[in-house]
């Protein structure tokens, strides 16, 4: 038996198009134990010998284990990710089932299996042709690889195998799977928010056009909360009881909030420095119900500006928009005004703009992330008297650190993952006033007897003034970095719906044709950086036709004419609300984008 008959060959592809997963195998290669594991059964099927005697299959053969690998016709568009290849029994017993649309992504973490697999089978076409594709045991590529399938995600499957034989090797596979899952349902999530907020956040932005140009700039506070202590406050439960602990450093540090927790902090006697709102849901009008106006008249409010517009109206105080990276301001880097990564969650956008601001010693409180019994939150926020009840379709039941029974839901877990990975590159000291919810890995985590020396141990209360002298007396607007403007995209759009048209009049137009076409169209819709934002779903949409129509007649074309139209009013749409905003519309098709920068970790 020749050893590794394809190693070379595949190997070669892989560089071409795999290169971090060649580079990775060509560093391990020189940390390689014996390479004599590979054996040959009496049956005459290859085994990989482990230790004290055993093999990793140990006689049973490979295809009863993997006869259920296979993939349904329901899922035939999609990818599925494989998590431990061994020898290439399981893979290759997928490969000869999915069909020509489908992918699949291996995630090998020992080198010398993966060159097992790669010299027993030729895998050359296949990964020429994109369908199969190696990953690096690489937090950073397996991240951005699966959180790369979107459509996928929106318009077909995506399936995780674990290979069996495999976890018997050591824990990694596990810890792999366990990754892939938390990534893959964190892709599922933020699919889901966008196909249901993304318009709606939109709109509100270009609502908030003109409000926005006019209110006072956060940009002037960059740098300036240079060794100042900030206290993220969320409404958790174990607000109530660590409020009283709080109320004798409120001077020392900057106290911030989310502006959904405002009626909790005036119940318990705790005044945040500013508040910050990113929520674009119409259910924040609640919160109007239970905030002292008076009382709130005093405490700055930085909103997202793709927050609702009726619930930026009525807040009783100063006003500062802050722009955010989904939005219509995603698009614009460099220069002094920053755009936020919120996250999807207040407490991860108040740690970012902490960040920003120059705070390098943060503290988390009331942020559980996690409840326990019946109650979520603290008294006074917009959910006290909803008596919790356990549903499985949207609650997840977990565990503390002490073992206890504690519940949350994905909508919470992913922010928390987000900030947990912010902080596994965080110069600086983050803490976490811990009150039995899920902790903050990355955070540290301390009791009300460490405030004084762990937390506030120097009084910061003369640059907590100075910083918030900037807040309110030391800001001004920013240049727009957006104008009204016509394009040639409403040209352009004539253009390709004369074009479907004709398409229709065919009895069977060449898919390659029309394909060729709808990427141009997609180039066209993603060329304006100001429009694309909310070009984005019908960019999803026509992608996704792409991705699952193996022909177009008249019913795909007609729903191609149909995003057309979706487009072309949307385009509408937006001019009018620029206008209304008080901008002019100019002759040229120049853009005016001013300079923006990214206020995340």
């Amino acid at each position: 038996m020749t050893p590794y008959p394809y190693l070379r060959s595949n190997l070669e592809g892989l560089r071409k198009r795999s290169s971090t997963v060649h580079q990775w195998l060509q560093r391990q290669l020189s940390s390689l134990g014996p390479s004599d594991r590979l054996v040959q059964t009496p049956n005459g099927f290859l085994d990989w010998q482990l230790t004290e005697g055993k093999s990793l299959f140990g006689g049973i053969l490979p295809e009863a284990i993997y006869k259920e690998w296979t993939v349904t016709d329901h899922e035939r568009l999609g990818t599925t990710i494989v998590v431990g290849c061994n020898l290439g029994y399981g893979l290759n017993r997928l490969l000869s089932e999915i069909p020509s649309e489908h992918q699949v992504v291996v995630l090998e973490p020992r080198a010398d299996l993966l060159l097992a697999c790669l010299g027993h089978t030729d895998y050359l076409q296949l990964l020429e042709s994109g369908r199969l594709l190696f990953l690096a045991p690489e937090v950073r590529e397996v991240r951005a690889t699966l959180s790369g399938l979107v459509l996928p995600c929106l318009f077909g499957k995506i399936l995780l195998r674990v290979d069996l034989p495999s976890l018997q090797i050591g824990p990694e596979y596990a810890l792999w799977t366990d990754r892939c899952m938390e990534i893959l349902r964190d892709l599922k999530i933020n699919a889901d928010t966008f196909r249901k907020n993304h318009d709606r956040m939109i709109l509100n932005e270009m609502q908030n056009l003109g409000r926005a140009s006019r209110d006072l700039s956060p940009a002037a506070l960059r740098g300036k909360a240079e060794g100042i202590t900030g206290v993220v406050m969320g409404a958790g439960t174990s607000l109530e009881e660590f409020a009283p602990a709080l109320r004798n450093y409120d001077k020392q540090a900057l106290f911030s909030t989310s502006f959904q927790a405002l009626p909790a902090l005036k119940r318990l006697g705790l005044k945040p420095h500013f508040a910050m709102i990113i929520d674009p849901s119409i259910a924040l009008l609640k919160v109007y119900e239970e905030l002292d106006a008076e009382w709130a008249s005093e405490i700055p409010l930085i909103y997202s500006t793709a927050a609702l517009p009726e619930v930026i109206r009525k807040y009783p105080g100063p006003k500062i928009p802050v722009w955010t990276a989904t939005g219509l301001a995603g698009s614009f880097r460099g220069g002094k005004e920053p755009v936020l990564d919120a996250g999807g969650n207040a407490a991860l956008a108040l740690f970012r703009f902490l960040r920003w601001c120059g705070s390098n010693r943060i503290l988390f409180v009331g942020q559980d992330f996690s409840w326990k019994g019946t109650k979520t939150h603290a008294g006074g926020h917009l959910t006290t008297g909803q008596e919790f009840r356990f549903d499985p379709q949207r609650h997840i039941r977990t565990k503390n650190r002490s073992g206890e029974i504690v519940f949350t839901s994905q909508s919470l877990l992913t922010p928390l993952r987000e900030l947990e990975r912010d902080l596994e590159s965080v110069n600086g000291a983050v803490f976490d006033l811990y009150g039995g919810g899920l902790q903050i890995r990355g955070s540290e985590s301390i009791g009300v007897s460490d405030l004084r020396g762990r937390v506030f141990c120097v009084d910061g209360s003369e640059r907590v003034k100075k910083f918030m002298q900037i807040m309110k007396k030391g800001l001004f607007p920013a240049k727009p970095f957006w104008v009204g403007r016509r394009s040639g995209l409403a040209a352009f759009l004539m253009f390709a719906r004369r074009f479907l048209e004709s398409l229709q009049g065919e009895s069977a137009p060449e898919r390659k044709e029309v394909v060729w076409f709808l990427d141009e169209v997609l180039r066209q819709l993603q060329a304006d950086p100001l429009r694309k934002p909310y070009l984005m779903k019908e960019a999803f949409d026509l992608s996704g036709m792409i991705y699952t129509c193996r022909s177009f007649g008249s019913q795909e074309l007609q729903r191609c004419m149909e995003i057309i139209d979706r487009v072309e009013r949307k385009i509408r749409e937006m001019d009018r609300y620029i206008e209304r905003s008080g901008f002019p519309r100019p002759p040229s098709d120049v853009l005016d984008v001013g300079g923006t920068t990214r206020a995340a970790a």
